[in-house]
């Protein structure tokens, strides 16, 4: 699952923006995104993690409809991801549930379009809309034949009420069975299967259900299993501080990721943990190179059995270096980020299925280190890596392919570095922050002296009292004459 394009519309503060994630050389793809502070970068990484729940069947979490404008009363977001050899446009349309106390998003409007080429995308082939309870598909008499089929039209019918309820896609989301229960069937596949053992469904419907519909629901089912098992977010703000600190380990055997909490310790079965040990092994065969000396060795504890009989320890994390062990929640802040981004890196460089976004990636790093991990990845990665980051360092050592820009436009909020005099990346930011870039601005540049100005007045508040005191008797003494 490869994400191709975005478009962002009333997303935190963004009016509307466009970005386009280009290929390397190596297969792979990276993006960073560099600008100044509240300028849209981090909502590119808000949006991948909601595309990521909602794409593998979740619902989207707690105050997820902070992310809407203030001023709208929706959001869309619409992603062009490349699976297999077809390009698949996801459309939605957030809203705002006000009787939600969790502050969580409902997807009111959700479409798919597909097509070989990602700029040559068919008529969409299915759209839900949850404000007027249905969804449409092309041809028409496809849902009519839905219609008829009273045990499907109830299936879907739970579906629908089911995802809008719980803060799902109703695309991506699972049959229900009659007493509420997840069935695990995908909604559309449910649907195929009905239409193919129904009696009265007409050959045409049939045919076209088994030689466009199927294969279609099959590739969802597929974006499905791979939002869950290979896109990984990593961000450092709103409620998700726990990813520096975690460290994302494959469980054997399930292909999924449990996060483990490096400060703390976890309690665990005695089946993650030998997952775990070997999860280590992998890390700390990376580490060293990064970090000269740097292993994470996990020290077991025997730990009351779980409530169904299984056996479990407590895993706590201890680093070694240099002969000396530490808890490993007593390392420096650069350390635990790095480690705690190490398996998202690994997999982004490994594996062409990987989409991994971190926001602000340099956040503790040291900027030669970060310049010179990012110059490797970027020369033999095979996965998707996209990041926001302040640090200018990596501009200097990343093709400026890789590089996307904000600028103080809400309403076209990314653009790629415009100015040619320079080879280096780093400079040709500068001179278009600095000197202004062809077309939108990129840096709203203070007035001169004015934030020393504010600081030297934070710290002389009756001074500044004075002064508007004696500016009022000013005032009041010019309208007096």
């Amino acid at each position: 699952m490869r994400i191709v394009a975005l478009e962002l519309n009333h997303i935190r503060n963004v009016g509307h923006g466009q970005i386009t994630f280009d290929d390397l050389p190596s297969g792979g793809s990276m993006t960073g995104l560099y600008g100044q502070n509240g300028s849209g970068k981090t909502a590119v990484v808000d949006v991948i993690a909601i595309l990521k729940q909602l794409v593998q069947g979740e619902g989207l979490g707690q105050y997820s409809s902070d992310v809407i404008d203030v001023l709208s009363e929706n959001a869309t977001i619409t992603a062009v991801i490349k699976t297999g050899n077809m390009y698949v446009e996801y459309s939605i349309t957030l809203g705002r549930d006000v009787d939600d106390e969790q502050k969580r998003a409902i997807v009111n409007e959700e479409s798919i379009r597909l097509g070989t080429q990602p700029d040559k995308l068919g008529r969409v082939i299915l759209r839900h809309r949850a404000t007027d309870g249905g969804f449409s598909w092309y041809p028409a008499y496809l849902r009519r034949t839905v219609n008829a089929i009273d045990h499907l039209d109830n299936d879907l019918r739970r579906a629908e009420e089911h995802a809008y309820g719980t803060h799902r896609s109703f695309i991506f989301t699972s049959i229900r069975d009659p007493k509420g229960k997840d069935t695990e069937i995908p909604s559309i596949l449910r649907m195929c299967d009905a239409i193919r053992d129904d009696q009265n469904a007409s050959e045409r419907t049939k045919t076209y259900t088994e030689k466009t519909v199927r294969p279609f629901a099959n590739m969802l089912e597929d974006m499905r299993r791979s939002a869950r098992d290979n896109v990984y977010v990593s961000k450092t703000d709103r409620g998700a501080l726990a990813t520096v600190w975690c460290v994302p380990l494959e469980s054997s055997g399930t292909g999924r990721n449990r996060l483990l909490d490096l400060a703390t310790g976890e309690l665990v079965s005695r089946t993650e943990a030998e997952a775990v040990q070997s999860s280590l092994a992998v890390h700390n065969s990376v580490l060293p190179s990064i970090i000269p000396g740097l292993h994470i060795s996990a020290v077991t504890t025997p730990a009351p059995m779980s409530d169904e009989g299984e056996e479990r320890v407590m895993m706590q994390f201890v680093s070694n270096r240099g002969g000396r062990t530490v808890p490993f929640r007593c390392e420096s802040e650069g350390v635990i980020r790095l480690t705690g981004m190490l398996s998202y890196l690994i997999h982004a460089y490994n594996d062409p299925d990987a989409l991994v976004a971190v926001d602000e990636i340099d956040t503790g790093v040291y900027e030669l280190l970060l310049g010179d991990l990012l110059k490797q990845m970027s020369e033999d990665m095979k996965g998707q890596l996209v990041f926001t980051a302040h640090n200018l360092r990596a501009l200097e050592t990343i093709p400026a392919s890789c590089v996307r820009v904000t600028t103080t436009n809400p309403q076209k909020r990314y653009t790629k570095l415009h100015v040619k005099q320079s080879n280096n990346n780093r400079r040709k930011y500068l001179l278009d922050a600095l000197l202004g870039a062809e077309g939108d601005d990129l840096y709203d540049r203070p007035t001169p002296g004015m934030f020393g100005n504010a600081l030297y007045w934070a710290g002389h508040p009756q001074e500044m009292q004075q002064i508007l005191s004696e500016d009022s008797e000013d005032i009041d003494e010019t309208a007096d004459a």
